[in-house]
C-alpha cells in the first residue's frame, strides 16, 4: 500500500509492503511520486 502526502512543498511517497521495511522518496511532480509507487509496488509483489 502506498500513500502520497505534500512535504515541505515536495511529494513524498510512502510504500509499504508486508514482508519489507517502509521505502519513502521524494519527488518535486506528484505524478512522477504516483508512478513511482506503482511501479515498486508492481515489483515487490512479483518478487
Amino acid at each position: 500500500m502506498a500513500y502520497i502526502r505534500r512535504r515541505k512543498g515536495s511529494w513524498q511517497t510512502v510504500i509499504r509492503v508486508q514482508g519489507y521495511p517502509p521505502i519513502t522518496k521524494t519527488f518535486n511532480i506528484k505524478i512522477d511520486a504516483k508512478r513511482y509507487s506503482r511501479d515498486l509496488e508492481n515489483k515487490l509483489a512479483k518478487l
